[in-house]
């Protein structure tokens, strides 16, 4: 999970983007990471992090990770 500039989510773009934005004095990269390991995934499967974006922790998450802003 992490931010992207607004036309990088339009349906014309052929990719996600980078997680990396340019600032007129340096670099944003706000990112996410979920606990777990490569033999022990954060989610047990894809159905299990769907659900999870059905929360009220996802909801606060994506709450603040919209709200930035750079002035």
């Amino acid at each position: 999970m992490g931010v992207r500039r607004a036309h990088e989510f339009l349906p014309t773009q052929g990719d996600s983007g980078t997680s990396q934005v340019l600032l007129p004095n340096g670099v944003l990269s706000a990112v996410v990471v979920f606990g777990g390991t490569a033999s022990t995934p954060a989610f047990a499967s894809p159905a299990a992090a769907e659900a999870w974006m059905g929360s009220e922790q996802y909801a606060q998450l994506k709450a603040m990770l919209l709200s930035l802003s750079y002035k």
